[in-house]
């Protein structure tokens, strides 16, 4: 059986959201250097639009969200995405500056080394550590599993 709180089940739906994140949070970077925005700039401003796409794609496939009122939830999650702001940051800093790297190089580096936190933030300061309904379902099917019965603590059983 599947449970609703698997945590790679739940890891694996965020690497989901966290790669489409990245897609949005590099092709924004890139967009802003095109248009002459410097690096740190840049680099800014395409995590903070992967952020909030991030935010979006979270609920959907990786956590349930509700554990918190909306106001709080976000808050929450501006609190974890500026931790994760300062880390990705100071990564594509120290490649561009100490390494010598390309920027661009940098960012896409700097990506992965907030992976952990950006998944364990969310998991433990933002969101329910239940996965959606539609990723457990399909994760459940994907592996054969028995289903559970669809209730959650203090809810009564869906019909």
């Amino acid at each position: 059986m599947v449970k609703r709180t698997d945590i790679a089940l739940q890891f694996a739906a965020y690497l989901v959201v966290g790669g489409a994140s990245t897609v949005v949070d590099l092709a924004g970077f890139a967009a802003l250097r095109w248009l002459g925005l410097g690096v740190m700039s840049a680099s800014a401003l395409s995590f903070v639009s992967g952020t909030v796409f991030n935010y979006f794609a979270s609920y959907a496939l990786a956590f349930r969200r509700g554990l918190y009122g909306r106001s709080e939830e976000v808050g929450r999650l501006f609190a974890v995405a500026i931790v994760g702001l300062g880390l990705n940051t100071g990564f594509v800093w120290v490649f561009v500056r100490f390494v010598g790297m390309d920027p661009m190089l940098a960012k896409t580096l700097a990506v992965p080394c907030v992976l952990a936190w950006n998944f364990l933030g969310r998991r433990w300061l933002v969101f329910h550590k239940e996965l959606p309904d539609l990723t457990w379902s399909a994760g459940t099917r994907l592996v054969g599993a028995d289903e559970e019965p669809p209730t959650r603590a203090g809810e009564p059983p869906l019909p």
